[in-house]
């Protein structure tokens, strides 16, 4: 819609007005509420990243490293799962950011965070080269790994390769339609994740050629069709 900034108005049982602010931005994924609902994480253009306590009205300013790209509250701990252009953290309602080193970060954008609370655990899909993904868990407390799956999308929805090399990932070489096109690097990576909490299904999808190469305006493109796979996730 065009808008770069967004007012929030927090309302109690109706017309009860508890607090408002102004000047945020919308990241996504996004749940900015607490487990209790007592606590919403705020991120704002101006001041920062902020928990702002219900009740009170009062925000705790965070020590937190980049532009918030993605936020998810726990259904079960007193944290949040934030993920910026600089790195990942877990951060307590309580204001405390842990960083969280061990998660592979892509050469551009963010890993996928979601939350597994079922497990007592956190999970990252990362893109890790063309063709290379995997799925990691990590302790909710600590930020330990606790298991390393692959999760090719190459392995997955296998492709003749070599015929789309010269294709330039670089720059919007695939054609979704006569209006849409993306970035080349997106038939080799998982490009849309979605994690549905309530039936513990991880949904991916990536890009697949759906005929050769060809030019337009001296320009290599190539029309591609989206291809999804679920997956369950249980806890062992």
């Amino acid at each position: 819609m065009g808008a770069y900034a967004w007012e929030l108005q927090v309302f109690e049982n109706g017309p009860k007005r508890m607090f408002s602010t102004s000047g945020l931005h919308c990241p996504d994924p996004y749940q900015p509420w607490s487990f209790d609902s007592r606590f919403l994480f705020l991120s704002s253009w101006k001041e920062g990243s902020f928990i702002q306590e219900i009740d009170s009205g009062f925000a705790r300013r965070l020590q937190i490293n980049g532009w918030v790209a993605s936020v998810i509250g726990s259904r079960r701990y007193p944290k949040f799962l934030v993920a910026t252009d600089k790195g990942e953290y877990l951060v307590a309602i309580d204001g405390n950011v842990v960083q969280i080193p061990s998660v592979h970060r892509p050469k551009y954008g963010c890993p996928y965070l979601s939350w597994f609370d079922k497990g007592g655990q956190f999970f990252a899909v990362e893109n890790q080269g063309p063709g290379l993904a995997r799925l990691r868990f990590f302790d909710a407390n600590t930020g330990d790994v606790q298991a390393d799956i692959p999760l090719n999308p190459l392995w997955l929805f296998p492709y003749h390769e070599a015929a789309y090399r010269s294709l330039r990932r670089d720059v919007w070489a695939l054609v979704l339609s006569d209006s849409r096109q993306c970035v080349g690097s997106l038939m080799d990576e998982w490009s849309s994740i979605d994690f549905d909490e309530a039936s513990d299904v991880l949904r991916l999808m990536v890009y697949r050629p759906v005929g050769q190469i060809f030019e337009k305006r001296n320009q290599r493109l190539c029309k591609v069709q989206e291809n999804w796979v679920e997956v369950r996730i249980r806890p062992e």
